[in-house]
C-alpha cells in the first residue's frame, strides 16, 4: 500500500508546475537582457 501511495505521490508531482524552473528562466532572460543593454551601451558611447 504504501509503494501505490509513493507511485501516486510521485505521478501527482511530474504534472504540478514547477516554479523554480520558472524562476530561473525569468532570471536567465532578464540576465541577458541588461548584458544586452551594457552592450549596447558601451558601443553606443565608445563610437
Amino acid at each position: 500500500m504504501d509503494r501505490v501511495r509513493q507511485d501516486a505521490g510521485i505521478s501527482h508531482a511530474k504534472t504540478s508546475f514547477n516554479y523554480n524552473k520558472l524562476q530561473a528562466a525569468a532570471c536567465m532572460l532578464s540576465s541577458a537582457a541588461v548584458s544586452i543593454a551594457l552592450i549596447y551601451w558601451a558601443i553606443r558611447s565608445l563610437s
